[in-house]
């Protein structure tokens, strides 16, 4: 029933008339999973850019690295998707009701070693395939409107996590990963993901059709709505981890051997 009642919810919200553009949009390409309709929409700066179809309504919490990779509220398995959207065929486990008093996971985000989402008032740290879940803290209780925790996103700045309350006028925190808290802020607009906008360091969310702009110190920076889309729950942007420094110095050596062995050959000739 909690699962229906969040439909029921991000439908109603769906039929608010949008509010005028007074942002660009987002820089970087934004995925999007819709409430109640199983699509996966994705967009950039004013447009939609593709969408496709889920394989199982359901698969809101959403991480993108070098494909798409979801999991379901319901308890029924997630997906992986290419980033053109076609299946891959893979599958992932889906953590339902039991996890987090009946509304399951709606949002997640990657470091690009792990994936973590919200279960209820925890945070959770998964493998990239979505198993082997690991609490890793528990948070204060929600203030938003569905007094629980919904929206979240990695933060490679300072190697944290930013969390968000569900609902209209809630709270958006930074916690380090290990739980301690470093800032927050009140939101002003409805809040369902969490995504951080790589390209610029921007937050964004959103619920209905309209997505909501954010600075990393909570300033409101506006608003883009897009037409006929179906109701919103999780998102995020496309995150490509940076090599360690090791991993770079041994690229350079390679690249030095390899030149070394071509001059030798050019002498040799």
């Amino acid at each position: 029933m909690r699962n229906t009642g969040l439909i029921l919810i991000a439908i109603a919200f769906a039929f608010v008339v949008p509010a005028q553009a007074d942002t660009m949009g987002p820089t970087s390409e934004l995925y999007l999973t819709m409430s109640w309709s199983p699509q996966i929409w994705v967009v950039q700066g004013s447009a939609k850019v593709r969408s496709w179809s889920m394989q199982t309504l359901g698969e809101y919490a959403i991480a993108v690295l070098d494909t798409v990779r979801t999991s379901n509220m319901s308890g029924q398995q997630g997906a992986e998707y290419a980033l053109a959207g076609t299946p891959t065929g893979i599958t992932y486990p889906g953590y339902g009701g039991v996890w987090n008093g009946g509304n399951g996971q709606i949002d997640a985000a990657t470091d690009g070693q792990y994936i973590y989402s919200l279960l209820g008032s925890k945070v959770y740290r998964f493998g990239l395939d979505w198993t082997n879940p690991q609490e890793l803290f528990g948070l204060p209780p929600s203030t938003g409107q569905q007094n629980w925790w919904g929206g979240i996103t990695y933060d490679p700045i300072n190697n944290s996590l930013w969390l968000s309350n569900f609902g209209t006028f809630g709270y958006v925190a930074n916690y380090s990963l290990t739980g301690t808290f470093i800032s927050g802020f009140n939101s002003s607009t409805y809040l369902s993901y969490l995504a951080m906008d790589y390209a610029d360091n921007t937050l964004w969310s959103g619920g209905a059709s309209t997505l909501h702009q954010y600075s990393r110190n909570g300033v409101y920076l506006g608003s883009m709505p897009y037409g006929g889309m179906p109701g919103m729950l999780g998102g995020e942007f496309h995150y490509s981890p940076i090599p360690e420094p090791s991993s770079v110095a041994l690229l350079g050596l390679g690249l030095v051997c390899v030149a070394a062995v071509r001059r030798r050959i050019t002498r040799r000739a």
